[in-house]
C-alpha cells in the first residue's frame, strides 16, 4: 500500500509541476503578446496558444488538487450525519470519481488515437493538431483517478477498521516512572 501511495504521490507531484510550467509559460506568452500590440505587431494565434495551454494546466491540475483534498465539496447534508456514515459516503464518492475517471481516460485515448491516425483535427489560425492535447486530457483524468482510487483505499481502511482504543498520553508517561 505505502509503494503504491509513494508512486501516486510521486505522479501527482510531476503534474503538479507540469501545470505550473505551462501556467508560468502561458504567463510569459501574454506578457509578450500583450506588449506586442502596444508596438503594434501582435502574435498572431495568441488565443489559440493560450487556450491550449489551458488544458495543460487543468488537465495537469486535477490529480494534484485531489491529493490535497481541494476539489470543491458541498457538505451542507453530510456534515449533519455521524462520522462513521460520512466515511462511507467518501468511499462511494472515491470509488464513483476514479470509475468515471477511468471512463473519461478510456474515451479520450481513443479519440487522441482516431485523430491522431484517422482524421486530424487542427486548430484554425495555427494548424496545431488536437490529439496531443487529447492525450493530455487522458492522462489527466488517470492521473485523477489514481488519486482517487488512492483516496478510496485510504477511506475504506478508515471506515472499516476496528476502533483502536486510544492510550491517554498521561498513561504512557506513567508507565515509565
Amino acid at each position: 500500500m505505502q509503494v503504491f501511495q509513494k508512486i501516486v504521490d510521486t505522479i501527482s507531484n510531476i503534474s503538479k509541476w507540469i501545470a505550473l510550467t505551462a501556467i508560468m509559460i502561458m504567463m510569459l506568452f501574454i506578457m509578450a503578446a500583450v506588449t506586442s500590440r502596444a508596438f503594434h505587431n501582435p502574435i498572431i494565434g495568441d488565443f489559440e496558444v493560450v487556450q491550449l495551454a489551458m488544458v495543460v494546466t487543468i488537465m495537469f491540475g486535477l490529480g494534484y488538487t485531489q491529493s490535497q483534498d481541494a476539489h470543491v465539496k458541498i457538505g451542507l447534508i453530510v456534515d449533519r450525519l455521524p462520522a462513521r456514515f460520512q466515511s462511507f459516503i467518501d468511499v462511494i464518492a472515491y470509488l464513483m470519481t476514479f470509475v468515471v475517471c477511468m471512463a473519461i481516460t478510456y474515451v479520450f485515448w481513443g479519440v487522441a488515437m482516431k485523430n491522431m491516425l484517422d482524421t486530424v483535427i487542427s486548430s484554425e489560425l495555427m494548424r496545431i493538431p488536437h490529439y496531443p492535447f487529447n492525450f493530455i486530457v487522458a492522462i489527466g483524468f488517470f492521473i485523477w483517478g489514481l488519486e482517487a482510487l488512492l483516496r478510496f483505499i485510504l477511506s475504506i481502511n478508515k471506515t472499516f477498521k476496528r476502533s483502536v482504543p486510544e492510550v491517554k498520553e498521561e498513561e504512557v508517561n506513567t508507565q515509565w516512572i
